[in-house]
This record gives structure tokens, sequence and C-alpha cells, in this order.
């Protein structure tokens, strides 16, 4: 059995007025990483910053490898550098007067060769060998990201915490040192908690994602049972785009612009909001398809392509809401076509509305 590495019991926080937790409750196992995933506000750095003892504890207990560091009742506080945790910033800060080296070794308290041969081997994995010497200003960003990365690690911590590690990254360089990122922590053994609002990146690191929504870990599982089984539609909507329609269940299916939607759970005319994701749906022939709709515009996105579509009689106006589509190829269809759309059997959800 996996030792817990991190564990936050019943954490509620707030900020005069503002209630930022709601007993959010979570555990992390050494060797594994936890993604806390949400939209800005959401209560996600809060609890990091909690978790690093940045923030008091007002309610609620967290445990490092088993070891009470913080409780929120009884009014226990172990400071940050007691509990055993390393911590990344989102603007890395970094000692802008050490070297990478020095930057790396700065936290390490029993500094020994054996750490020494762990600092080499971890620049050379990061292929940065000969940037040693070089002080921060002197780096790229990926670079310096690499080096807080290290930094937080070379402690050997029980919890590493990453606050939006790759936000000032562009796209290509992102993945890259996203991937180093997986390796590095694979090897380390460290229970690793990551706060992101991108849900690929959450996806690629994470072995658990918790997604956060006002306060609340709404949902708490693997990329795959959460991408396949989201537990509502805003969980939904948060891994890629969607198309939502509130509707009512007659017959045991749910009228759409793009068809019926089986619901043979949902009770006859309970009001639904059927969750369609854009890459769930292909364009057929209208004669195939038991709606027709209009093109009204078509994007080509590199390997894939984007249609906006809409019911025929439709103008644009709110009540016929425009239908996005993700293509897997560059043939677009031309505005103004008349098309069919047959929706797949995967990446169509029903939830009941109450």
């Amino acid at each position: 059995m996996l030792m817990t590495g991190l564990s936050l019991n019943d954490i509620s926080h707030r900020y005069q007025d503002f209630e930022a937790l709601h007993g959010v409750s979570l555990d992390v196992a050494a060797g594994k990483t936890l993604c806390l995933l949400g939209p800005s506000g959401c209560g996600k750095s809060t609890l990091l910053r909690i978790a690093a003892g940045l923030e008091r504890t007002q309610r609620g207990t967290i445990k490092v490898q088993d070891r009470l560091v913080a409780d929120g009742e009884r009014g226990l506080h172990l400071p940050p550098e007691r509990r055993n945790v390393g911590l990344m910033f989102q603007d890395y800060a970094l000692f802008p007067h050490l070297s990478v080296w020095d930057n790396i070794h700065f936290g390490v308290r029993a500094k020994s060769q054996a750490q020494g041969r762990w600092i080499r081997k971890a620049l050379r994995d990061v292929d940065m060998t000969d940037l040693d010497g070089r002080f921060p200003h002197a780096l790229s960003g990926g670079q310096q990201q690499r080096v807080a990365l290290l930094r937080a690690l070379a402690p050997n911590p029980a919890v590493l915490l990453l606050d939006e590690p790759f936000s000032g990254l562009d796209e290509h360089l992102r993945q890259q040192v996203r991937h180093e990122t997986a390796e590095l922590l694979s090897s380390a053994k460290t229970a690793t908690v990551v706060v992101t609002h991108d849900a690929q990146e959450a996806m690629f690191l994470a072995d658990r994602i918790a997604v956060m929504r006002e306060g609340k870990a709404v949902q708490v599982a693997d990329s795959l049972a959460i991408y396949t089984n989201p537990s509502d539609p805003f969980v939904a909507s948060l891994f890629g785009p969607v198309n939502q329609f509130k509707t009512q269940v007659r017959n045991g299916a749910a009228a759409t612009p793009v068809g019926d939607v089986r619901a043979p759970a949902v009770l006859e005319g309970q009001q639904v909001m059927v969750v369609i994701r854009a890459d769930a749906m292909e364009l057929v022939p209208p004669e195939a398809s038991a709606v027709s709709l209009q093109v009204r515009s078509s994007r080509c996105l590199g390997p894939t392509s984007v249609a906006y579509l809409q019911t025929v009689s439709a103008s644009d106006d709110s009540s016929h809401p425009l239908i996005e589509v993700r293509l897997n190829n560059t043939e677009l269809p031309e505005p103004g076509a008349i098309v069919g759309v047959r929706p797949a059997r995967s990446g169509v959800f029903v939830y009941p509305v109450v």
C-alpha cells in the first residue's frame, strides 16, 4: 500500500465575507501527482498556500506523511520550513544574485557529495549541464522554470507543491518542459500537487485530477474517468468545447437541434441539460440525418477544423444557438451549405436540471 504523502481533511477558509474553500478533503500518495484544475477564483491556489503553510489553516487538518502539521481547531500551525514541503511559485522566484548551481543548492541543509551528484545528474537530465554557473537573468523562461523545479526538489521533500508552473511559457516550450517535469516527478517519488487552469496539462501530468469550483472539489478522479464520465456540465466544459442544450425528456429521449438523444435513466418530462462535445459529432449528408443544419462559418485549425452550424430556419438570434463541431480533417464545409449531423455514442451527456 502506498504511503500518503499529503492529506487535507475538511479544509475551509474565509477571507472576511468571502468563503474561498468549503470542506475540501484530498489525499495524495507518495510518488503520485494530483492536479487542482479550475478557473481563476475557484480556490485552488488558496488550497495550495494552506498546504504549504503560507496561510494558517482556519478549519480542518493537514498531514504530511501521517504527521499532523496543521489543525485549525487546535490552532496548530507548523511553518513551511518545518513541513518537509517543496514549493515552486508561478513566477519561479529565483535568487538573482545566485548562480544556477547555488539556486538549486540553496535549500539543501545537509550538503553532501551525494547531493552534488544529484544536482549534476538533474541538470544533465534537463539539458543544462553547461549552464550551472549562469545567473537567472541570463536564462530563458524555460531554463528558469527548470531551475526553480530542481531547487524545489533538491531537499528531497515529502510533498512538492507547484503553482501554475508552466503559465509563463509559450505553447511549444510548455509541451517540452511539461514532459521533462513529468519525468522528474516520476523519478522523485514525491507526492505532488499541481495547480493549473489547463485541462490538457492536468491530464498529461496527473494520476488524479480534482476539479475545483467555487471553493469545492466537485469531482476527483483519474483523467480517463473524469473525461468520459464528467459529474456535471461544468466539469464536462473544462475538457474541450461543448454544446449545451436545455430541453425535456419525452418518450425516453431529449430533443436537441442535432437530433434526439437517448435518456433512459431520466424520468419522463424531466428537464435536462444535454452536453455534447464538439468533437463528438460528424457531418453527414442531410438525407442521412434527422435534422438539417446550415453552415454559418468554418475555419482550419491545422490538424483539425471547426464549423459553426445553425438550424436551417434560424436567424442569428439567441433562441437558435450556434452549434460548434470539431472535425478531424481539413475539408472545410462551405458557409451556407446544408448538412446533417450525427452525434457519437461517447461524448454525449444528459444531466437532470435540479
